[in-house]
């Protein structure tokens, strides 16, 4: 005799806002785990930055373990992908990966992804100014003419 209910296929992928709903209330475990020291996910404002190390530009939101948002005012400046706000773009600002990684890496941790991925591993921070090697009196010029080049023009202008 046929089956008349069809059999109830598992989902193996969660949306997005399942993921963060499911997240809601653990996202300082989340992002310790992450590899995020922990040191920096307490207290308010003014914390060094884990990521860029800046000395007092770092800072948890008062909701972190809600919403898992941080805010540093250098490494989210100006129009920088990912945008601060929630834990998954803190998951891709503190892993260099993109929402797809950061999704597998959560979903991994909340064991919604039935093993099928490996957990991520945080990669290494790129330098991106690169000041060639000259005399001490000419760094400073050199620094100028490289921050010059790489500036908008209407910030430049001001």
């Amino acid at each position: 005799m046929r089956d008349q209910h069809p059999s109830k296929k598992h989902c193996t992928s969660y949306s997005i806002d399942e993921l963060k709903n499911l997240a809601a209330g653990r996202w300082e475990q989340i992002l310790t785990d992450a590899g995020m020291p922990a040191d920096s996910l307490g207290g308010r404002r003014g914390r060094p930055c884990p990521r860029c190390g800046g000395r007092d530009r770092f800072a948890p939101m008062i909701d972190l373990a809600e919403r898992g948002a941080v805010m540093c005012r250098h490494c989210f400046a100006g129009g920088t992908d990912p945008r601060p706000g929630d834990g998954l773009a803190t998951l891709r600002w503190w892993l260099s990966c993109s929402v797809a990684d950061a999704c597998r890496w959560l979903s991994s941790w909340l064991g919604v992804d039935r093993g099928q991925q490996a957990p991520m591993v945080r990669r290494a921070i790129e330098r991106r100014l690169i000041i060639p090697d000259t005399p001490a009196d000419d760094r400073f010029a050199t620094m100028v003419e490289q921050w010059q080049c790489t500036m908008r023009p209407e910030w430049l202008r001001r």
